[in-house]
């Protein structure tokens, strides 16, 4: 799940009217000076002109199920900077420019949206649940397995690692659970990715200013990536360059393969005694997962072929390294800290990037 702090305030709008959706947004500005997440889902909007080509909400009349048109800048002058607009429908694309072309381009104004000006949701039709794109940006790892289910559902291994699935349990907070785990190896992955395809300072603002922006920001990377597979292209302000193709997603699938075969595996196995008379038999440990091993390794190789990043004579590497975000990851395990504070050291011995 998304960490949002406990008392972050959120109000939920079924189908509200303009007045009332305005009213409500105008009363959480007051709140706080902080960064709100705006979130507009409506996957079944019909494609419309108000919101194929004007770029408008469409918000439901319960009454009648008919649409009100709400334009954008109506929210926003409610809404204000800094925020983050979450847009789940039809056509967000269009919202999305309509946001950028009103905003001053250094407004501190985020937007991700589920598809292109002129695409529409095929949920439907293929049998997915209708709120993938939120899916993906609230519970991205809950997202991701069920992404690797349906990928994997005519596999040789198909039916052991979808039974798997059940297993990732826990907290996301916690490292020492299944869910835990692989929340951290998402973090280091969806670093990566942005660290390698992003320009320096884009890097730097939406994934290392804001703690709650970064988590957004990395969860649409996987929503980008996993609505590419269904020939949709998410859209954001600040625009984006294409990441579904990096290949840290494939060390993620490979990654995540390991992991639910280990717990398939480990879930088969006879608990071991407990040793005490009575007690009841406890559960074999669960063998941590090998992906920081194998990126410390990996960062290792590039430093051993790297020569000096500055001085004469120095020419600088053709990319930079994906693993190095990775390090920074591998300093909150106790088990491969040391290794990456001594490879941080040496790269750093490089001289300046």
């Amino acid at each position: 799940r998304l960490s949002l702090p406990a008392v972050a305030p959120c109000r939920a709008c079924y189908d509200p009217a303009q007045e009332h959706l305005l009213t409500v947004v105008r009363a959480t500005r007051r709140l706080t000076k902080e960064r709100i997440v705006f979130h507009y889902m409506h996957q079944n909007a019909p494609s419309v002109p108000a919101l194929r080509d004007e770029g408008k909400l469409l918000l439901t009349i319960q009454d009648t199920n008919e649409h009100q048109k709400l334009s954008v800048s109506s929210v926003h002058e409610q809404l204000r900077a800094p925020a983050v607009y979450i847009l789940d429908c039809p056509h967000a694309g269009r919202l999305v420019s309509a946001l950028d072309s009103m905003l001053p381009p250094d407004e501190d104004v985020v937007a991700l949206g589920a598809c292109g000006e002129c695409e529409t949701l095929p949920w439907l039709g293929l049998g997915l649940p209708q709120d993938l794109f939120s899916a993906c940006i609230m519970s991205p790892v809950r997202a991701a397995l069920n992404f690797y289910r349906v990928r994997s559902a005519s596999g040789v291994l198909a039916e052991v690692v979808t039974s798997a699935v059940r297993l990732v349990t826990g907290r996301a907070q916690d490292r020492l659970t299944p869910l835990g785990e692989l929340v951290s190896v998402f973090v280091a992955v969806a670093d990566a990715v942005a660290w390698s395809c992003l320009p320096p300072a884009t890097f730097q603002r939406l994934f290392r200013e804001d703690g709650a922006l970064a988590e957004l920001c990395r969860n649409f990377l996987l929503a980008s990536r996993i609505l590419n597979a269904f020939g949709l292209n998410a859209s954001s302000r600040p625009a984006l360059p294409p990441t579904h193709g990096h290949h840290m997603w494939s060390v993620w699938d490979s990654t995540l393969e390991v992991f639910l075969l280990r717990l398939s595996q480990q879930s088969s196995l006879p608990p071991s005694p407990s040793g005490v008379p009575g007690a009841p038999a406890q559960p074999l440990g669960r063998p941590p997962c090998p992906f920081f091993d194998e990126l410390i390794d990996a960062f290792s190789v590039w430093l051993r072929f790297q020569g000096p990043l500055g001085g004469p004579g120095a020419r600088p590497p053709a990319e930079p390294p994906a693993e190095l975000p990775v390090m920074l990851q591998c300093l909150l395990h106790p088990s491969c800290r040391l290794r990456a504070l001594h490879l941080l050291a040496l790269f750093v011995d490089l001289g300046a990037w």
